[in-house]
């Protein structure tokens, strides 16, 4: 099997769904947002259990303080899915944080 065939035989097994990106930005102040944190966290821990979260994190400038931006990328169907999910993320839902999306693949 040449290299250009194996390595489109190993995409096809990886890449099975697109990935969406989710960038988190607050509408709050980062005080706003401490006491949701933990429900945010139980959010994004159950989006991994059901094997739909491919990676997560806070996004901030070096030695700052949080700011309640994030990056989430996502493995799902399609792009509205990735809609959903973020507008059932629990700061998003209280009108604390808005996220947008864009796709790879």
């Amino acid at each position: 099997m040449n290299e250009d065939a194996r390595a489109a035989e190993l995409i096809q097994k990886m890449l099975r769904k697109k990935l969406y990106v989710l960038i988190s930005k607050p509408l709050v102040p980062p005080e706003q947002l401490k006491p949701l944190l933990a429900t945010h966290l139980d959010y994004m821990i159950g989006l991994e259990k059901r094997g739909l979260l491919f990676a997560s994190g806070p996004l901030n400038e070096a030695d700052a303080p949080p700011s309640g931006h994030g990056l989430t990328i996502l493995r799902v169907k399609d792009a509205a899915e990735a809609r959903r999910i973020a507008e059932a993320e629990p700061s998003s839902r209280m009108g604390c944080a808005h996220s947008s999306s864009g796709s790879g693949r």
